[in-house]
């Protein structure tokens, strides 16, 4: 028979964010997205800490979503942006976007900053969404920084490409830095 293995953990210098006055769900979720390998190994140590249930720490959010692809968040930063797009929220569609984020398109001109991203927006959600899509195709990071190819069309307007690079926020969520669109030639 086994012995039983008790194990010690002390996280103050492992990882310092878990000393925070976050809840351990916001925790757990946290670090179960982080990329580096502190982080993995704190997630390793975490299911031997007494007393930690994994499962019912986290109950509030889906557990499939822990690990999530950077390709599948991506999708979702851009569900949100299409959501707010549909709403004619310009407001909305430049909070993907970090605050010196730079978007170049071939349907206007450049805009610097999220304030002149949510200027821009305000212009193009006011032809309307008429069945606007984002689908990403491709995606990659590495530690913090990433990057999305996707694919759009919004009815009448055409479709085309875009190229985004996204950064890790402090939360561990992705904002878009850069995004370059490309108008499809039919």
């Amino acid at each position: 028979m086994k012995a039983a293995v008790h194990y010690s953990v002390d996280f103050t210098n492992a990882a310092p964010d878990l000393m925070t006055a976050e809840s351990p769900k916001l925790r757990m979720l946290r670090l179960a997205r982080m990329p580096s390998p502190e982080d993995k190994m704190c997630r390793h140590m975490l299911r031997f800490v007494e007393g930690w249930d994994f499962k019912e720490a986290c109950s509030d959010h889906s557990i499939e979503n822990f690990h999530m692809s950077f390709k599948q968040e991506c999708q979702e930063l851009l569900d949100h942006y299409v959501t707010c797009y549909q709403r004619g929220d310009a407001k909305g569609c430049a909070s993907i976007y970090a605050v010196n984020a730079e978007l170049y398109s071939p349907f206007g001109p450049s805009a610097v900053g999220r304030k002149a991203i949510e200027k821009t927006h305000a212009e193009w959600v006011a032809e309307g969404a008429d069945g606007k899509q984002i689908s990403v195709i491709s995606a990659s990071r590495e530690g913090g920084l990433g990057w999305c190819v996707a694919e759009f069309s919004e009815g009448s307007t055409g479709e085309g490409v875009s190229l985004n690079v996204l950064l890790r926020q402090p939360d561990g969520s992705w904002l878009i830095t850069h995004c370059s669109l490309n108008e499809m030639q039919s």
